[in-house]
């Protein structure tokens, strides 16, 4: 009798191993893992975003058209390597009906992939909580994500306990930080200090005498109060609601970071007295940057020795201790716990450890909500860059003028200078507390706009 083994064999092993593919590819789906089904838009939901090129635009110097299939494709290819050069999101980029149109297709992965991720970002920030900000009450309410966002978040709760019993305990540094608001802010220095009167130096403009109930109001507001920093937030509120210089919560949180920031370094300029003439320099330094600054101490203050130093770090790591051999200079750890113990951890520390979790983890890489927005950023960023100059000499010369005496523009600042107490002078004085432009020349009578024509290419005149 003839065997059939083999042929048993050949037929069933194929089947028994796409059995185990597919099993295994099920179970990885139902459970949310990557590795399961990559299933499309249509089955497992998502966005589809169409984009459209204007051909008109595409025209070379002889005015010819190009070829938008061309076109569309190379922009196709540009897109992909931008967005999911490595296809980890499963993105389809692909020309679409139409001439010039092109279609991103954004699956979100599935529900099962979803709360998979959803349950793992979910565990992260509860680790975050754990390891950074243990004593914090409120949630850390940060869409899924949103990595800079939450260390940012995590950053700017830890670091403000440590400016509070720290860097404005004192009454020199919570006044400097009033003093800053002052400049920040100008209205409520305006307000407090109040205006001369232009004609006689001796009194104040009507209406506009020193607030002193807004002084005492802040003088109030004393650097040993435990709740000053809430107090000093609610002030600026409500000091500027009703004038153009509102500000917001965030806003608020913004400036005192890049305050405490500045703090920072000039407790490092008292620290190390070396570093003193170097003010100016240590003020490139954005907030944050504890390595830059780490760098700027060590290598006194030297802007080439830091770039040095930045250039070892590589090599080097964390094993970078001492430039100068000399009992004032400090080592890098010692700079470094003195600016942690006064600004916080800094950001970078706190993203290590979240991209950490993310890879142990594996955190699911599917397009959320938020990552389609920033994929909309991504392609608005795809393309020629163009820069357009909008005065000039030659098509201006009527508002600005070829000399110091002549145009529009300059007459009616002079104008303004000349007589003080013009609505005009009023205006150009108001436009520079508020950081605006100057208002453009007028019309003789109405007070309106003036308007210019202007001769564009081949003679047309706009």
């Amino acid at each position: 009798m003839k065997s059939f083994v083999w042929k048993i064999l050949v037929c069933v092993i194929p089947c028994v191993l796409a059995a185990v593919v597919t099993t295994f590819a099920t179970v990885r789906y139902y459970e949310g893992d990557p590795g399961g089904f990559k299933f499309g838009v249509d089955l497992v939901g998502g966005t589809i975003l169409v984009y459209e090129i204007d051909v008109r635009k595409s025209q070379d110097s002889e005015g010819k058209f190009g070829d938008p299939g061309r076109d569309i494709n190379i922009l196709a290819e540009s897109l992909k390597k931008r967005i999911d050069p490595n296809d980890l999101y499963n993105i389809t980029i692909r020309p679409a009906g139409g001439e010039g149109r092109i279609e991103i297709i954004l699956p979100t992965g599935g529900t099962h992939r979803t709360k998979k991720a959803e349950a793992t970002w979910n565990n992260l920030l509860k680790q975050m909580r754990g390891e950074f900000v243990k004593d914090y009450t409120g949630e850390l309410a940060v869409g899924r994500g949103k990595l800079l966002e939450l260390a940012d978040q995590i950053q700017l709760i830890q670091s403000t306990s440590n400016w509070k019993s720290k860097l404005f305990a004192s009454e020199e540094g919570w006044g400097r930080l009033k003093d800053s608001a002052r400049k920040y802010w100008a209205k409520i220095d305006n307000d407090i200090k109040g205006e001369k009167d232009p004609k006689d130096n001796t009194k104040y403009r009507e209406g506009r005498a020193p607030n002193k109930k807004l002084k005492d109001d802040l003088d109030a507001i004393k650097h040993n109060d435990p709740d000053r920093f809430d107090k000093f937030s609610d002030f600026l509120i409500t000091t500027l609601a009703n004038s153009d210089s509102a500000t917001t919560p965030k806003t608020i949180k913004n400036w005192y970071k890049k305050q405490a920031w500045d703090e920072t370094m000039t407790r490092v300029r008292a620290r190390w007295k070396f570093l003193s003439p170097f003010q100016e320099d240590m003020e490139r330094i954005n907030p944050d940057s504890v390595e830059q600054l780490t760098t700027f101490v060590l290598s006194r203050g030297t802007v080439v020795g830091q770039a040095g130093l930045a250039l070892l770090e590589p090599l080097v790591g964390d094993n970078l201790e001492k430039v100068f051999d000399t009992n004032e200079d400090p080592t890098a750890k010692q700079v470094r716990e003195f600016i942690t113990e006064l600004y916080g951890r800094p950001i970078q520390d706190i993203t290590k450890a979240i991209n950490k979790y993310m890879e142990e983890n594996q955190l699911s890489k599917d397009v959320s909500v938020e990552h389609v927005q920033q994929i909309k950023d991504m392609v608005s960023k795809v393309g020629a860059l163009e820069f357009r100059i909008l005065a000039n000499n030659f098509d201006d010369i009527a508002v600005i003028g070829a000399k110091e005496d002549e145009g529009d523009a300059r007459k009616l600042i002079k104008s303004g200078a000349k007589n003080t107490d013009s609505a005009v002078a009023r205006e150009l004085e108001d436009a520079q507390q508020k950081g605006l432009p100057t208002p453009a020349p007028r019309e003789l009578g109405s007070g309106k706009p003036k308007p210019y024509v202007l001769t564009l290419a081949n003679g047309v005149q706009s």
